[in-house]
């Protein structure tokens, strides 16, 4: 069976972000625009996946503190039931930032 696919177009204030890609730094994970649309999917799934369920692609990545109005991005591994239900509670565990 094939694994969903979800497009996303994402606005975010980078500047409490290092970036886009997740990364660690001394053992430490670092906050990143990646890292926490992993986390808002996670929560999404209520557990029943985990970061490594999920295949985030982006279109190009930016650095600490860069923001975006329409930074394209898809995700493979989502349990797709309404679109658009899905995008609220995935809006809903984002940070306000994002």
């Amino acid at each position: 069976m094939d694994t969903p696919r979800l497009r996303l177009v994402v606005a975010y204030d980078g500047g409490p972000f290092c970036g886009w890609q997740r990364q660690t730094e001394h053992g430490l994970v670092r906050p990143t625009i990646e890292g926490a649309l992993l986390n808002a999917l996670v929560s999404l799934h209520n557990g029943e996946k985990t970061a490594e369920d999920f295949d985030i692609q982006v279109a190009g990545r930016t650095d600490a503190g860069v923001h975006s109005l329409g930074q394209t991005c898809h995700v493979d591994g989502c349990a797709l039931r309404d679109n658009v239900k899905y995008l609220d509670g995935l809006n809903h565990y984002l940070p306000p930032t994002i």
